[in-house]
């Protein structure tokens, strides 16, 4: 799989549409460990947060896995490493109004970098 910064910012959802779009992507990881979202109905979910960076500016997503194949591989990822995925993003916009963008992981690869081979990363 490969992406570019490119190839995401012209697939990330714009304003006004929000909703579920096809996503290949590469984050990077600045903190390792898995966050639990709570949906609608009460159960949890795990998610990763990941940094997409261009020309100076930061975007936060949220990965969440598709199925226990990914949820396992986002549980080895290590800080600093580099994920490229593919699957479905989508965005919503809290009461503040700040938006916020999700992708529902359906593959990944994890790139180890440097700093994460250093904090005993694979």
């Amino acid at each position: 799989m490969s992406a570019t910064n490119q190839s995401w910012r012209m697939l990330l959802p714009h304003d006004g549409m929000i909703g579920m779009s096809p996503q290949v992507g590469r984050v990077s990881v600045p903190m390792a460990g898995i966050t639990r979202l709570r949906t609608s109905d009460g159960r949890r979910c795990p998610a990763l947060r990941g940094v997409w960076s261009e020309g100076g500016r930061s975007l936060y997503v949220l990965l969440v896995p598709y199925d226990g194949r990914v949820s396992k591989m986002m549980q080895d990822v290590n800080r600093g490493d580099v994920i490229e995925f593919v699957g479905m993003s989508g965005e919503r916009r809290d009461a503040g109004g700040d938006t916020h963008y999700a992708v529902v992981v359906h593959d990944m690869n994890v790139v180890r970098t440097n700093a994460s081979r250093m904090e005993g990363g694979n």
